[in-house]
C-alpha cells in the first residue's frame, strides 16, 4: 500500500516532466534527411551578362542547376523553355538565378514606365567622354548663354556608336530614354544643338 501511495504522490511530477519533454521536442527544428536534401532545379546564368542582352543570346549562357529549396528566390524560372522573348532588364552575374523580373519585353521596357525613348544627334564632344568613362547612365544638360541647365536626370543611352570608334569631328545619332516630364526640354535642346550628356 505504501508503494502505491508513493507512486500516486509522484505521478503528477512525472507527468509534468513528460509534457515539458514532449513540448520541447516539437519545438526543435526538423532536420530530417528528406528536408536537408530537398532541392529544386532553377535556371541560372553561367557567365555575367549586361542589361539589354537579348534572350536569344542569354540562352547561350544558361543552364539548370539543382539548388536547396531554401535558396530558390521568388519568381525563379524552373525551365529554360519558360524564358520567352525580350532582353535582360538589369545586369546579371554569373551563377545568378533568372526570375520573372529578369526579362523585359525590350530595352525601353527594362528602363521603366516613367521613361520615353527618343533619338538625338550629337557632336562627338557632347557625349563620347561621358559614355566612355561612366557608361550608359547620364544626365542631360542644355548649354545656354547663362550656363548649363539640367534638362533630364538619369537618362539611359539605349543605342549609340562605340565611343572609341567615333571621329572627333563627327556627329552621331543616339537613342536615349529620358523621363517623361523632361522629353520636351530634351527635344528642344537637341534641336538647338545645345544638348550635352554628362556622366553621373
Amino acid at each position: 500500500m505504501r508503494i502505491r501511495r508513493n507512486i500516486r504522490k509522484f505521478l503528477p511530477v512525472v507527468a509534468a516532466f513528460g509534457f515539458v519533454g514532449v513540448g520541447s521536442w516539437t519545438l526543435l527544428p526538423d532536420n530530417s534527411p528528406a528536408d536537408a536534401q530537398a532541392t529544386r532545379d532553377v535556371v541560372v546564368l553561367t557567365r555575367a551578362l549586361p542589361e539589354g542582352t537579348k534572350v536569344d543570346e542569354v540562352l547561350r549562357w544558361v543552364t539548370t542547376r539543382a539548388l536547396p529549396a531554401s535558396a530558390v528566390v521568388d519568381g525563379a524560372y524552373f525551365s529554360i523553355a519558360d524564358l520567352g522573348d525580350g532582353v535582360l532588364a538589369a545586369d546579371h552575374a554569373g551563377g545568378q538565378q533568372l526570375t520573372n523580373i529578369s526579362i523585359a519585353d525590350n530595352r525601353a521596357a527594362a528602363v521603366g514606365p516613367d521613361y520615353l525613348v527618343t533619338s538625338v544627334q550629337l557632336p562627338a564632344q557632347n557625349w563620347t567622354g561621358a559614355v566612355r568613362i561612366v557608361g550608359a547612365d547620364v544626365d542631360v544638360y542644355r548649354l545656354t548663354e547663362t550656363g548649363a541647365q539640367v534638362v533630364s536626370r538619369g537618362a539611359v543611352i539605349l543605342d549609340a556608336p562605340v565611343p572609341d570608334e567615333v571621329q572627333p569631328s563627327s556627329e552621331s545619332i543616339l537613342t536615349i530614354a529620358v523621363r517623361r516630364d523632361s522629353l520636351a526640354d530634351v527635344l528642344l535642346a537637341a534641336r538647338d544643338g545645345s544638348l550635352w550628356l554628362v556622366g553621373q
